[in-house]
């Protein structure tokens, strides 16, 4: 569903994929869910719903391949400010879809 969303953006690097998702060991429920049409629908619609410092953040760095330094100085955040918005983006993207697999399982 990845490779989905990068033709329909262009944008996003296959990093995403290892950043976002990979986990050391073996693969977890929700990551095999994510691979669905209905998983990338989520995570658009996730994205949408995040904070605006960390949708902006988290686009600039996924989607337009931006460097921390580049963020920094296109938004005004702190270096620390852009990795923290990142992280956290990741971490609530990650807990808001699978929220929305699990209440569509129930």
């Amino acid at each position: 569903c990845l490779m989905k969303l990068r033709d329909k953006h262009g944008k996003i690097p296959a990093e995403l994929t290892e950043k976002l998702l990979a986990a050391p060991g073996e693969e977890t429920d929700w990551q095999a869910l994510f691979r669905t049409d209905q998983a990338l629908e989520y995570m658009e619609a996730s994205l949408k719903d995040l904070n605006s410092e960390q949708q902006q953040c988290v686009t600039l760095f996924y989607l337009e391949k931006k460097s921390y330094q580049e963020i920094s100085d296109n938004t005004g955040y702190s270096m620390m400010q852009v990795k923290s918005h990142i992280q956290n983006g990741k971490r609530n993207l990650k807990i808001m879809i699978e929220k929305k697999l699990k209440m569509k399982s129930s």
